[in-house]
């Protein structure tokens, strides 16, 4: 059975990056994407340049972009560099935004923004222009239309995302039954815009790791499930939630720092985890996480529902021994 495997990182260090990049391309993954979080992480377009001279083979992009920090040509253009500078590998994650937008005092996009948004730079790749915001832009220069990629986890957005996306990013976990849930509502999209569920290509993200046993596996990606559980529930608990864990998972919305999203080890996304009692649950939902076996596993379970790709942010204190374990543990049972 195929599945293809991504690795989402953040950028703590330049030339560190180019590192793991260059370690995950060789190991065979699809796709290196890079985190868009200004307050937080390096560059993102500077990091992707590193990304692309270090790397031959694999795809790599934001994991994910938003409408609300760069305008549409902004994006466009940037990506386009990058598309040229790699020899046409690149791919366009857009999301609603997270982190990036909270540290500046702003809000996620709306379904309709997000849509507006990947349907201008679209529109900029196959016309070399747009009218966004009632605007007329242009972009007249690149070779190619990059391929979108847009992140979604709520019933609208996953919507918007069938409708437009060349690749839709699920977010609300690793569960096959919450997969099959949110399948149904890309399927919506897709329909609404004159084609199939066959037509559209299905990942899911969220933090990976294998480790000798669960435990040592779950420890260092706590906060990362926390950030993709903020992210799921921002705008309420919704499904495949058991009804005693609903207040503790609230209560992790509200009390997650936007300033400490993905800290790791230790920050105060990882402890809300513990002291809410979540860990358990949180780790089975949003995270590819244990012994090889129970990774593989996990894994076949998400492709007999559909899901083709999975892009595994890493975390962890070792981020090159983690993309080493995964490529040599994991990947090897997809190829």
């Amino acid at each position: 059975m195929n599945m293809k495997f991504g690795v989402g990182m953040l950028t703590d260090s330049l030339w560190g990056i180019a590192e793991r990049a260059k370690l995950a391309d060789e190991l065979g993954f699809d796709l290196v994407r890079i985190a868009d979080s200004q307050c937080l992480f390096r560059d993102l377009y500077v990091s992707l340049t590193l990304v692309a001279l270090h790397t031959t083979r694999c795809m790599i992009g934001p994991g994910v972009t938003n409408p609300v920090t760069r305008h549409p040509t902004v994006t466009a253009g940037a990506i386009a560099s990058i598309d040229e500078l790699s020899g046409g590998r690149a791919i366009l994650g857009i999301g609603a935004g997270d982190s990036a937008v909270f540290n500046i005092g702003e809000r996620p996009a709306g379904a309709q923004a997000l849509k507006e948004y990947v349907v201008a730079i679209r529109e900029l790749f196959q016309r070399g222009e747009t009218v966004y915001r009632g605007r007329l832009c242009r972009l007249t220069w690149p070779q190619r239309a990059v391929p979108i990629w847009v992140a979604a986890a709520g019933p609208k957005a996953l919507r918007v995302a069938g409708e437009v996306a060349d690749v839709v990013v699920m977010g609300s976990g690793f569960l096959p039954e919450c997969v099959t849930d949110d399948l149904a509502f890309v399927e919506e999209g897709a329909r609404a815009a004159g084609r199939s569920l066959k037509d559209v290509e299905i990942w899911v993200f969220g933090p990976g790791n294998v480790a000798a046993t669960r435990a040592a596996a779950i420890e260092p990606v706590k906060a990362a499930t926390a950030a993709t559980g903020h992210l799921s529930f921002a705008r309420g608990v919704g499904r495949h939630v058991p009804p005693e864990l609903a207040p503790a998972i609230m209560r992790l919305v509200e009390g997650y720092r936007s300033d400490q999203h993905q800290q790791g080890v230790g920050s105060h996304n990882a402890r809300l985890v513990d002291d809410l009692g979540l860990m358990d649950y949180m780790a089975r939902r949003f995270a590819l996480a244990g012994t090889r076996d129970e990774c593989v596993e996990q894994a076949h379970a998400l492709a007999a529902v559909g899901v083709q790709g999975l892009m595994l942010t890493i975390v962890t204190p070792d981020p090159l021994r983690t993309i080493r374990d995964l490529g040599e543990q994991v990947l090897p049972a997809f190829r």
